[in-house]
C-alpha cells in the first residue's frame, strides 16, 4: 500500500469541514431553538402587555370602547375561568406573569371597568407582594369603586395620592353627595398621615426642597381636616389637624393658612365628644390658645370673625358679639359678620336691632341676596306690612334661595289681602328651595276664597 502522500491528507480533512460545519450548524440551530422555546412565556408576555398598554393608550386618547374591550380581552378580564386557558387571564401565584408589570396594566385597565372579581384579583396580588407603587394605587381605586373602602385605604396609604383623593372628595362634596365625600376625604387623611415629610440632611437645596414640600402639606393636610369637619366627621378631622399644626412649624406657608390651621384644630377639639370633663375643660383651653394665638399673627375682620364663631361653640355669647362687632369695624365689606350678629340679636328677641344692623349692611353691601333677605324679612317682623312689602318684594328679585324671605313675602301678601300673590310667592320660594318645609307649610294653609286649600 503506497504511503499517503501530504495532497491526499489535505483532501481527506476538506471532506471532513463540510461535515462539521453542518452539525455545527444544526448544533447552534437546536441551541436558538431551546433558547426561543425557553424565552417564549417571556416574549408572549412581554407581547401581550405590550398590545394591552397601547390599546389602553388609543382608548383613552380617542374614548373608542373597542381598544378598551380588547385589552380585557388580553388580559382575562371577560374570561370567568382561565383553567383551561392560562394565558387568558390573570396570573396565579408562582406565575411567570405574576409581576408588577401586568399588575399595572392589568390595574389601570380594570379600573376603568372595576368589578368584584378585579378586586379579589389585585387583593389577591397584593398579599403575595406583587404590586408595586402603582399596582396598590390601581387597587385602592378598584376598592374604591365596589366600596371596598377599608381596604381602599390601606391601599392608598401606601402611594402618597392625597392630592387625587382630596379632590375627588372635594368634588363630590360639591355635588352634595357627602357621604361619597366623607369616604374621600378619610382615604385623602389615610393617604397624607402615612406618608410624612422627611427633612433631608444635605445641602441647602434639599432644604429648600423640603421646605417647599412642608408648605405644600401643611395647607394640603388643612383642606383634608376642613373637608372631614364640614361631612361631620371632627374625630377623623383632628389627628389631620394636628398633624398640619406640627408641620407648619416647619414651613413658612402664609398668615392666613396659619391661622386657618389654628381656627380649624379649635373647631374640632371643641367638636370632639369626650365624657372626660377634665379633657373638656383641656380642649377648651387649648382652642383658646389657638385661638389667642392666631390674633397674634394678624388682626383682621376674617380673624376676628372666626374668633367669634370659636366663641359660640365655647358659649361665650358676650364675647362673640364683641368679636363680631370688632370683625366688622375692621372689614365692613365682608357680609359674614353682619349676618351672624344679626342672628344672635334675633335670637336675643332684639329683632329691631337686627333690622337696623341688616339696614346698614346693606348700604354698604348693596345688592348681595343674603343681607338683603335678612333686612326684609325683619322689617315684615317689625313694621307694618305696607312699610316691608317693598323691601321683601325686591330681596325677591335677587338670587335668594332663601325660603323664610319667601314665607315672609307670602305672609305679607296674605295680609295685604293678595292671596293669588302669596301663593306665588310660595311656589317661588319652593321652585328656589325645592322642598322646604316651611314653604309646604305656608302653601297649604293658605285657603281659598271657597274655603279649599290650594
Amino acid at each position: 500500500m503506497a504511503p499517503s502522500t501530504p495532497f491526499d491528507r489535505s483532501r481527506s480533512g476538506l471532506s471532513r469541514r463540510p461535515r462539521i460545519a453542518w452539525a455545527t450548524a444544526w448544533l447552534a440551530v437546536f441551541l436558538a431553538g431551546m433558547l426561543l422555546l425557553a424565552a417564549w412565556p417571556e416574549l408572549d408576555l412581554l407581547w401581550r402587555l405590550n398590545a394591552v398598554g397601547s390599546k389602553l393608550d388609543r382608548h383613552l386618547v380617542t374614548g373608542d370602547q373597542e381598544p378598551l374591550v380588547e385589552a380585557e380581552r388580553l388580559l382575562g378580564l371577560d374570561v370567568v375561568s382561565t383553567a383551561a386557558r392560562p394565558w387568558f387571564g390573570p396570573p396565579a401565584g408562582g406565575s411567570i406573569a405574576d409581576r408588577a408589570s401586568y399588575w399595572r396594566l392589568y390595574g389601570s385597565v380594570a379600573a376603568l371597568t372595576p368589578s368584584e372579581d378585579a378586586f379579589r384579583l389585585l387583593s389577591a396580588a397584593e398579599r403575595r407582594g406583587s404590586l408595586d407603587r402603582t399596582g396598590r394605587l390601581w387597587l385602592g381605586e378598584v376598592a374604591a369603586a365596589t366600596g371596598h373602602w377599608e381596604e381602599a385605604e390601606r391601599s392608598y396609604a401606601t402611594t402618597d395620592a392625597a392630592n387625587l383623593l382630596l379632590a375627588r372628595a372635594e368634588e363630590a362634596y360639591t355635588a352634595g353627595d357627602e357621604t361619597t365625600a366623607a369616604h374621600w376625604y378619610e382615604t385623602a387623611a389615610a393617604s397624607t398621615l402615612a406618608n410624612p415629610v422627611d427633612r433631608p440632611v444635605g445641602s441647602p437645596d434639599h432644604d429648600d426642597e423640603f421646605l417647599s414640600r412642608a408648605n405644600g402639606r401643611a395647607t394640603l393636610l388643612l383642606r383634608i381636616g376642613r373637608g372631614l369637619l364640614n361631612v361631620g366627621l371632627p374625630a377623623r378631622a383632628l389627628p389631620v389637624l394636628e398633624r398640619a399644626e406640627s408641620e407648619m412649624q416647619a414651613s413658612t406657608i402664609g398668615v392666613h393658612e396659619e391661622q386657618s390651621i389654628r381656627f380649624t384644630l379649635a373647631r374640632a377639639l371643641l367638636l370632639t365628644s369626650s365624657p372626660d370633663a377634665a379633657d373638656k375643660l383641656s380642649r377648651r383651653q387649648r382652642a383658646l390658645l389657638l385661638v389667642d394665638r392666631a390674633i397674634e399673627v394678624r388682626e383682621s375682620g376674617w380673624s376676628r370673625y372666626e374668633e367669634a364663631q370659636i366663641r359660640l361653640l365655647l358659649g361665650d355669647r358676650r364675647e362673640a358679639v364683641q368679636a363680631l362687632r370688632s370683625s366688622i369695624r375692621l372689614d365692613r365689606r365682608a357680609p359674614e359678620p353682619y349676618l351672624a350678629l344679626g342672628a344672635i340679636l334675633e335670637q336675643d328677641g332684639l329683632p329691631s336691632l337686627a333690622r337696623d344692623l341688616y339696614g346698614t349692611a346693606a348700604e354698604v353691601l348693596r345688592g348681595n341676596p343674603a343681607i338683603e333677605s335678612a333686612w326684609a324679612r325683619t322689617s315684615y317682623h317689625t313694621m307694618t306690612p305696607l312699610e316691608a312689602l317693598p323691601r321683601l318684594q325686591h330681596a325677591a328679585g335677587t338670587i335668594t334661595r332663601d325660603p323664610y324671605l319667601f314665607a315672609a313675602l307670602g305672609d305679607c301678601l296674605a295680609e295685604l289681602g293678595d292671596v293669588e300673590g302669596a301663593r306665588t310667592a310660595y311656589r317661588e320660594g319652593l321652585r328656589r328651595a325645592p322642598g322646604s318645609a316651611l314653604l309646604i307649610s305656608h302653601l297649604r294653609g293658605l285657603t281659598r276664597p271657597s274655603g279649599e286649600t290650594p
